[in-house]
């Protein structure tokens, strides 16, 4: 929320210092109510706290006639007139005393040309200074400042003001047109020092007359043949940022074989990949021994050694070559555990579409009994 609320205020002040002028540090005029809400709030010292609502530093100004005003409320407000004193005195120009809030919009005038910020807590002060362009108004909530959002006529001001320094003025127009008509005459005078010519050279010569005469119309105005600036046309695409194109070719034709130098003997360039698999498995165990049976046959079990230390046994329980199918279990091993007995893997590989090959692994646990 904090975050929103200094965002909104940023724009603001963004807002006042591009269309009105607002220059840091920011001058801010507080009346009576302001100061009193300062001092019951304990939102001191008043200073950092407007520099902070407003993102910059800033200087406090009132007048006498806040300052008087505040004296005729009496003793409770007395620290109030305290911390009015220590603020800068602005100039009201007014011979005799007036109520805050005039005095207040004396200071100001009609444009705020000296750029104040107001800070006030009267609704009725805050209505009146949303008329009067260029005078961003400040008031307290609780313990917190708020600035608040320019108002309708403020922001209509600003766009009918730009819109009147878009168009050209009466004076300009008058200038221009003075000096079109001057561009006239001279080209009227030379057209008729040029008219006791022959009618040969003067055929020949109108061609040229237009054509000179639309050149120094176009020197004086100020307008040029070609365009100033040339349009940019659609470039290709960057060729860091695009994909390299895949090659279609037989892989059989890549891997091919190739001939030595002079021999007929052909030397294959296929490579075997290793899957991951195996690397791991080379980098955990150590090695892998045959315990009971046949290394390929029902009933042998197999240990496989740990690099880090431990083992572990296999079983194996079924083995179909013709269907792709081996059954195995888990038997022994620090893997196992005090709760398990065994783990049966059944393993299957079935051939897809695509030419390639699926792995169906199922996993049984059987525990001990009483164990769950």
């Amino acid at each position: 929320m904090r975050v929103k609320k200094q965002k909104r205020h940023r724009k603001i002040v963004r807002f006042y210092t591009a269309c009105f002028g607002f220059r840091q540090p920011y001058k801010v005029i507080c009346d009576g109510t302001f100061v009193y809400h300062l001092i019951a709030n304990q939102i001191t010292p008043a200073d950092n706290a407007l520099a902070t609502t407003l993102a910059a530093s800033v200087k406090l100004f009132t007048t006498k006639c806040v300052i008087d005003e505040l004296k005729g409320l009496g003793e409770s407000h007395f620290e109030a007139v305290q911390a009015a004193y220590k603020l800068t005195i602005a100039r009201c120009e007014h011979e005799k005393k007036k109520n805050a809030d005039a005095c207040i919009m004396d200071v100001l005038g009609e444009k705020n040309l000296e750029h104040f910020f107001v800070a006030t807590q009267d609704v009725d002060l805050r209505k009146k200074l949303q008329e009067v362009p260029g005078v961003p108004l400040i008031f307290g909530l609780r313990n917190a400042l708020f600035l608040e959002q320019p108002s309708t006529f403020q922001r209509q001001f600003v766009k009918a003001s730009e819109e009147g320094r878009s168009r050209i003025t009466e004076s300009e127009y008058k200038m221009l047109k003075k000096r079109a008509k001057g561009i006239l005459e001279t080209e009227e005078i030379r057209d008729s020092s040029n008219e006791g010519e022959d009618e040969d050279v003067g055929d020949q010569n109108l061609e040229l007359q237009t054509v000179k005469k639309g050149d120094n119309a176009r020197k004086h105005m100020g307008v040029k043949d070609k365009p100033q600036f040339k349009r940019k046309r659609a470039k290709g695409p960057n060729p860091l940022s695009c994909k390299k194109k895949k090659s279609h070719e037989n892989p059989s034709m890549v891997s091919g074989k190739e001939s030595k130098d002079g021999d007929n003997s052909v030397r294959s360039r296929n490579r075997t990949r290793k899957s991951l698999g195996l690397k791991l498995a080379k980098k955990s165990i150590k090695s892998i021994d045959v315990i009971e049976g046949d290394r390929e046959e029902y009933g042998c079990i197999k240990q496989a050694n740990f690099c880090e230390g431990g083992y572990m046994r296999h079983r194996i329980d079924a083995l179909d070559k013709d269907n792709f199918l081996c059954k195995y279990s888990l038997i022994e091993g620090d893997v196992v555990g005090n709760k398990i007995e065994s783990v049966v893997y059944a393993a299957k590989f079935e051939a897809t579409s695509d030419g390639g090959c699926l792995d169906k692994v199922a996993t049984e646990f059987h525990v001990k009994g009483g164990d769950e």
